[in-house]
């Protein structure tokens, strides 16, 4: 149904945010940058045609415009809802629970649970 697992998604429509961090990233920084591409992620999904619940988008975008998020968020926000409309749109899964944990090369793992609305259940 999908071409990516919802963590591979996740990644490449993290990447502008992923790229910025230092290599190898500390695990906070990185654990907290993928905290805010999940959460934008899931606002988005939630907020399309297939699960109609746009309250948890507008929340965000209330507390972006109003200052109470640091700036790098409110520009987060902007950048990630563009690459959802131009290589996401049709993914209606939303992301669960999800962990970042040590690989076993080095780097880290990224792991998360996926869900889909009952109306795309075959």
């Amino acid at each position: 149904m999908f071409e990516r697992k919802i963590s591979e998604t996740l990644l490449v429509f993290g990447e502008p945010l992923l790229k910025e961090l230092p290599e190898p990233p500390p695990a906070e920084l990185l654990r907290s940058t993928l905290s805010v591409v999940v959460t934008v992620w899931n606002a988005l999904v939630l907020a399309g045609p297939a699960w109609k619940e746009p309250g948890y988008l507008e929340q965000l975008r209330t507390l972006s415009e109003s200052g109470y998020l640091p700036g790098p968020f409110s520009a987060a926000l902007e950048t990630l809802t563009r690459r959802r409309v131009e290589l996401f749109s049709d993914d209606v899964r939303t992301v669960a629970d999800w962990d970042v944990e040590p690989g076993e090369s080095g780097g880290f793992m990224f792991r998360c649970d996926a869900r889909i609305p009952s109306s795309h259940v075959a």
